[in-house]
């Protein structure tokens, strides 16, 4: 995965080591599935690329966490707290056990957010090795699948949470309250789109009418 990374991603040198003790890491536990970072945003300015962080941070100094736990974290707050598939180290071996179907989580084919679907997978099979420092940086331009105006299918990285939501409900891995928080959010997401691509108001509606409806339950 890190041939797509020349597009959409890049790497400091000066954080190779770190990306080399994750290697480490997934080499000497085999209880580890996925070893991941955060990572922050590099958006063009006109005196060059302004570099930003996420909003949303994982506790300083988590490290080797269930993978419930992240599965539990990721769904609940609808955030994707691994980190991109080009971004993240894992086994080969490991996905290969779910090919062809590399993107399916809990019997549901996720499309738009294929990588939150396949690190659960790798997470529900063990620990997720976590640096809490921004290791990657997201490159932001015009043509990224992120654009909702140059990618048709824009609409799936947003719905594709309820799908995923709803499944770990069904499975028992998020309570109602968990999974009616992600609901929220996962609506939440919806609107800064809304005028690009009109119908998520309707879907976002129809999610918040399922909020009601589990809260009422």
């Amino acid at each position: 995965f890190l041939g797509p990374m020349a597009e959409n991603f890049t790497l400091s040198f000066s954080d190779r080591w770190r990306i080399d003790g994750q290697s480490r890491v997934l080499e000497k536990t085999p209880s580890i599935q996925v070893a991941g970072s955060e990572g922050g945003e590099l958006r063009p300015t006109p005196s060059g690329l302004a570099v930003s962080l996420p909003a949303e941070r994982t506790p300083s100094g988590a490290l080797g966490i269930p993978g419930d736990v992240v599965i539990r974290m990721s769904l609940a707050y609808a955030a994707n707290f691994i980190g991109e598939l080009t971004t993240v180290l894992f086994r080969r071996a490991d996905i290969l056990q779910n090919y062809p179907d590399a993107f399916d989580f809990l019997g549901v084919h996720i499309l738009g957010l294929g990588d939150i679907a396949s690190s659960c997978f790798l997470a529900s099979r063990g620990h997720v090795w976590y640096v809490p420092e921004a290791l990657s940086f997201f490159r932001i331009h015009g043509a990224q699948n992120s654009n909702p105006l140059a990618n048709p299918d824009f609409d799936l990285a947003i719905t594709d949470w309820a799908l995923l939501i709803e499944a770990a409900l069904a499975e028992g891995l998020l309570s109602v309250g968990e999974a009616t928080h992600g609901l929220r959010r996962s609506a939440g997401h919806a609107k800064p789109f809304v005028r690009s691509l009109p119908h998520l108001a309707d879907w976002a509606g129809g999610i918040m009418r399922r909020v009601e409806e589990l809260e009422r339950s």
